[in-house]
């Protein structure tokens, strides 16, 4: 069995895999630094989810079905170069229109938004400096109690 949460981050990985800027260059909840190599890159982290208690309601069966707000991280990271900042707008508007084409991913949230404006940041410390933007996504999921696997729409 596994967690509508982790369904809806791997489904943000898919949706991000073979963008132009990054192609495969997509890692899910990024743990150790990346290599220049593998830039361009984007990792995807989810934070805390927030359960919505005026959204929670009672199914016919008895259940609870509650509404969560899950705070999603996506980084796009670049080598710091004189087109830095183009390099992360490009992977910024990638990463915008994947994510608008199937809003649902696939059926497993109600909703997915953008709700940080992107923020750019170079970092000079390391082998090679790095630019990185940072896009803030709100992914809206609702489940039962009962079966934390299965999404309700």
């Amino acid at each position: 069995m596994t967690h509508v949460r982790t369904k809806i981050r791997q489904a943000i990985v898919t949706a991000l895999a073979g963008l132009t800027t990054t192609e495969d260059r997509i890692f899910d909840t990024q743990i150790y630094p990346l290599e220049r190599a593998q830039l361009p890159a984007i990792t995807v982290a989810v934070e805390k989810d927030n359960v919505l208690s005026d959204w929670s309601t009672m199914l016919e069966s008895g259940v609870l079905a509650q509404t969560y707000e899950m705070p999603v991280m996506i980084r796009g990271y670049a080598k710091a170069t004189e087109t830095v900042q183009d390099v992360l707008d490009a992977i910024a508007l990638e990463v915008i229109e994947a994510l608008k084409a199937d809003r649902t991913l696939g059926g497993l949230s109600k909703d997915i938004r953008i709700d940080d404006v992107p923020e750019i940041t170079v970092s000079g410390t390391g082998e090679q400096p790095i630019g990185m933007i940072t896009l803030g996504c709100m992914v809206l999921y609702r489940i039962a109690d009962n079966a934390p696997d299965v999404p309700l729409l």
